[in-house]
């Protein structure tokens, strides 16, 4: 037995697709950090009734600051802006820690924020955690699954994702 909260809907399904870029812009500041510029389109995929997306075409810009902190292991600071085709805008914060556990496997955790500019509506706090495999240097498969922290977010998240790099 327990308690739901009123408000609650549970609800499965595809969200929307994102479709991105990123450009490293800085190799090495004099911190000793790479900084890059990330852009992405999501693509209005998803159920808006449901709640899986904005039923609309949404566009973000993230800045993205890594940085070796072992022989093994990243840190990953990004900050982006958000511009949802439905409504209202949003900012997000978020840090993430990376270790290489094989020479084609790295561990991943994540922590992130995302808070709606017009609404009022309180911070989404989330957290993520999963496998990065880079069989060759030019392709990346990832997988992942997380829950919310605080906020309206989601209790149960997955995410699969595939990078094709360009120009290395």
């Amino acid at each position: 037995w327990g308690v739901q909260n009123e408000r609650r809907s549970d609800e499965s399904g595809i969200s929307d697709v994102g479709i991105g870029a990123k450009w490293q812009a800085i190799r090495a500041c004099p911190l000793g950090a790479r900084h890059a510029l990330a852009v992405s389109v999501n693509l209005p995929t998803a159920d808006e009734d449901k709640g899986l997306g904005s039923g609309e075409t949404d566009a973000d810009l993230t800045w993205i600051i890594s940085r070796s902190i072992c022989d093994k292991g990243g840190l990953h600071l990004n900050l982006g802006y958000t511009w949802i085709g439905g409504g209202d805008d949003a900012c997000h914060a978020g840090i993430a820690l990376d270790y290489q556990l094989a020479a084609a496997l790295q561990y991943v955790v994540e922590l992130v924020a995302d808070r709606e500019l017009t609404s009022g509506a309180e911070a989404i706090a989330l957290f993520n955690t999963g496998l990065r495999w880079v069989p060759s240097d030019n392709l990346t498969l990832d997988v992942a699954g997380g829950s919310r922290i605080g906020g309206e977010g989601p209790d149960l998240m997955a995410t699969a994702g595939l990078t094709l790099v360009f120009g290395n």
